[in-house]
């Protein structure tokens, strides 16, 4: 996401958008609190935008066998 004056705005209308996914609907109907998060990021020119949620390690091990291609790109911290 390029230079906007409203960072919180652009970003919540992406949070919707992810959470109408197949990702984000599987996270809900699990009850797994999601939130985000936004960072400025010189590497990119822009802003951040990074969705983040607490799963047990049963939760987690399905998420990742269900979403293969979407967990690639994630980064996990603990």
């Amino acid at each position: 996401m390029g230079e906007v004056d409203e960072v919180y705005l652009y970003t919540a209308a992406a949070f919707v958008e992810w959470q109408r996914t197949e990702m984000g609907q599987w996270c809900k109907d699990q009850g797994i609190e999601t939130d985000f998060t936004t960072a400025y990021s010189v590497q990119h020119y822009g802003v951040e935008f990074t969705v983040y949620a607490e799963m047990t390690e049963k939760e987690y091990m399905i998420y990742l066998l269900k979403f293969d291609k979407g967990a690639r790109h994630e980064h996990r911290s603990t």
